[in-house]
């Protein structure tokens, strides 16, 4: 009997490929030094997920997109996840050893070069939604604002602040949820409208998908929280343990609510795409072949 996400699998893998490529092409192998430019290369082409630019190309083909207009976007979005991670893995704030199956950059490369390394690709993705001259202009300064949002103090920054200081009260569902949606859930949400955006949504008509990408963050972090716990490191390909003493739904509501939380939230992102009707069914099916287990993601 066929496995009925066999297609999904197969179109996941293909845009896998097209984003490792186009990110290789991308990443800098010029000045300013060759270390400099090896740092950013080591951690922007780590064996990864790819997630949040699958997610911006099949938003952007399903509403009806072409798939190179939503290519570079996509890149954009993992050069400022990888940013993000090489960031939060330095000895100021979670101070990681291993990452996507490898020593994370600060312990290759050393602190300084990692700095700057993380607001090189920052910086990148900008430029790269800049030049994507098959979008308007219009619809590039709109992505470049999505972007931005996500990143910083209604985003990424925010959240990892409330992070770095979520040991120092007792923690509730409220805040820990506010964390999770600023620091991981910001990105697939900006993800998830970027590709909306270039399909040609706008106003109204992206309440639905960012209400999608809220959810399947949420989701995400849930699970990594459950994969901290549970996993080795082998088969999380980075740090585990290091939430223990973290805020974290498992440690509020214990595994097993914590699991069907993540569940729910699942659920919640595929109903948002309802709106949509069957032209977002490949995001649906994306959605339950990796979420629906409880734990299958690794950053």
């Amino acid at each position: 009997m066929a496995n009925p996400y066999d297609s999904v699998q197969a179109r996941l893998a293909a845009l896998h490929h097209i984003i490792d490529s186009r990110l290789a092409e991308l990443a800098p192998a010029g000045p300013p030094s060759e270390g400099f430019n090896k740092a950013i290369r080591y951690s922007l082409l780590a064996p990864g997920k790819r997630l949040r630019p699958i997610i911006t190309l099949l938003t952007a083909t399903s509403l009806g997109a072409a798939e190179r207009d939503a290519l570079d976007p996509a890149c954009a979005i993992e050069m400022i996840h990888t940013a993000s991670l090489i960031i939060d893995d330095l000895p100021a704030m979670d101070n990681a050893e291993y990452r996507r199956g490898r020593p994370t950059n600060h312990a290759v490369f050393g602190e300084d070069k990692t700095i700057l390394a993380g607001f090189a690709l920052v910086n990148q993705a900008f430029d790269v939604i800049a030049r994507t001259e098959t979008l308007s202009a219009e619809t590039r300064l709109a992505l470049i604002k999505v972007a931005s949002d996500a990143i910083g103090m209604n985003g990424i920054i925010a959240g990892q602040e409330l992070d770095l200081r979520g040991d120092e009260q007792e923690p509730s569902l409220d805040s820990v949820q506010r964390a999770h949606t600023l620091k991981t859930g910001a990105l697939f949400v900006a993800a998830a409208e970027a590709g909306a955006r270039i399909a040609g949504l706008t106003g109204s008509n992206l309440k639905a998908i960012r209400s999608f990408g809220h959810y399947l963050g949420l989701a995400y972090q849930t699970r990594d929280d459950l994969i901290d716990r549970f996993r080795s490191r082998d088969e999380a390909g980075k740090d585990v343990g290091a939430d223990e003493h973290k805020a974290t739904l498992v440690r509020i509501l214990g595994t097993q609510d914590a699991q069907s939380l993540s569940l729910h939230f699942m659920e919640s992102a595929i109903r948002s795409l309802e709106a949509y009707g069957k032209a977002t069914d490949d995001l649906a099916a994306m959605t339950r072949m990796i979420f629906g287990d409880g734990m299958t993601i690794a950053h």
